[in-house]
Parts: structure tokens; sequence; C-alpha cells
């Protein structure tokens, strides 16, 4: 009876060690068999914008698990706001109703111009300024292809100084034919960009190099006596470019007389020894 005790107790010992070990490699994640199901975070965007898609990833959560993901992600759209529309003045420009983006420069705004004074009585309705200057041309605009600015014009009589603001310019645009690319320069479809100083707007999409599409390596000129170099090609079309390697010396072919038919060495003949 006792030595059955003994052995349901020794039993026992070992399924609850079993059972601890098991636990503690799981804690630690020692048991590389255990599944490990992923807390995954929320996607990040990576690269799209409101007009191009691009990449977005996410990862786990779990500590000391580097495991992410990585998925196309599709062009965002335009976070787009409406501003009400404004009526121009002989000081500010107007414009209709319009929408724009918080995230790019996108917007469907036009500027209406600054209008003229609206003189009454020799004062403008809108500004009350009197109209006793003798003002020259309006100049020194500061309005950029995006952005209104302003500009202004001198009494010459009592130097005082008008000025009233003004639309933006718009983009002053050029077409830059199309390029293709070959196999070590990049190309690009027809695209217009901005000539105006400052501005960096275009359309240019690049287009990658090709790359060599070189043949086979061939005209080995190693003989059985030294060695040798043989020359592959790229075969796209108008390119010369040519890559070379060094080849071992061929092998003898040897005739029925034990000698190679190429350089007339022999067979059985012994190296030469080096003179000492």
């Amino acid at each position: 009876m006792k030595k059955l005790l003994v052995t349901m107790f020794l039993i026992s010992a070992l399924v609850l060690c079993l059972a601890s070990c098991e636990q503690v490699n799981n804690l630690f994640g020692n048991d590389k068999n255990a599944d490990h199901t992923h807390s995954m975070s929320e996607w990040t965007n990576l690269s799209a914008t409101c007009t191009t898609a691009g990449m977005e990833e996410r990862h786990c959560t779990a500590e000391g698990c580097d495991y992410s993901e990585k998925r196309i992600a599709a062009a965002l759209g335009h976070d787009e706001s409406t501003t009400p529309a404004k009526a121009p003045t002989c000081k500010e420009v107007g414009y209709d109703e319009y929408v724009s983006c918080s995230r790019c420069d996108y917007t469907t705004r036009v500027d209406k111009p600054a209008l003229e004074h609206n003189y009454v009585n020799g004062i403008c309705s809108m500004c009350n300024m009197e109209d006793d200057h003798e003002f020259g041309e309006w100049g020194n605009n500061t309005a950029t292809c995006l952005l209104s600015g302003t500009e202004s014009r001198t009494c010459s009589s009592c130097g005082f100084v008008d000025t009233r603001e003004t639309v933006a310019l718009g983009h002053d645009k050029v077409t830059v034919e199309a390029q293709a690319p070959d196999c070590e320069s990049v190309g690009w479809n027809e695209y217009q960009k901005c000539q105006r100083e400052g501005c960096v707007y275009t359309t240019y999409k690049e287009i990658a190099a090709t790359g060599h599409n070189m043949s086979e390596y061939a005209n080995n000129t190693a003989t059985c006596e030294s060695k040798g170099v043989e020359t592959a090609e790229c075969q796209n079309e108008g390119c010369e470019h040519t890559e070379t390697r060094e080849t071992e010396k061929l092998p003898h072919e040897y005739g029925e007389d034990n000698k190679c038919v190429n350089c007339g060495h022999d067979k059985y003949m012994l190296p030469a020894m080096p003179v000492t």
C-alpha cells in the first residue's frame, strides 16, 4: 500500500512539474510551437497623398514582437472646407464661394481684382480717401503664383502712398517635351512646369531607367596556352554598353598522336623543372 501511495505521489509531482514548465515557457516565449496572436496597431499612412496612392503600415504592439505589415494605401482625397464669397473693394480682392484642401494647395478659388476708387463728391465711398492726389502707375506687386499680394502708387505732390491687394498671378506654364528612358538615364512623359522664379510647380513624373539587357557572354579569346576574355553586349537599341570577364585556359585537344591539335603540346611531356 505504501509503495502505491509513493508511486501516485511521484506521478502527481511529475505532472505538476511539466505543467509548470509549460506555463513558464509560454510566459517567457520559450515555447517555439506556441501560437502568438498579434495585437496590431492602427494603420499609419507612410506616403499616400490627396491625389496619389502610397503605402501604410501597422505593427504588433506586444513587447518583444517586431512583426509588421504593409499594404497599398489609396489616395486620401482632398480634405475640403468651404469659404464663403467676398466682394472686392478698392483695397481688397474678392472671390466667389470656393473650397480648399487643408492638406495640399488644391483650391477652386478665383480672385476678383480690387476695384478702382469710387469717388463721390471727391471722397471714395469705400475707403473715404480724398480725390486730391496725383498718383503715378501702380507698381511693386508682391503677388505670387498662388498667393495674393499688394501693389502701391505714390502721390507726386504730397508723397502719400496708396496700396491695394492684388490677385494671385497663377502659374506661368511652359510645356516640356517627353523624353524616353534608356538603359542608364530616367525619362518622362510630356509635362508642364512654371517658369516664374521661385515657383516649383510641375506635373513632371519620372520614368525609371530601363537597365541594360545583356546578351550571353561570347567571343572567348582563351586558348589552351593562355587565359582570355569574353564579352557580353547590351541588346537595347542604340546602347553600346559592353561587359567583359576573364576566362580560364581551354583544355588541350589531343589527337591520335597524343599531341594537342591546337598548340602541339605533348600529352605525356613532363613540365619543365624550375632552374635553381
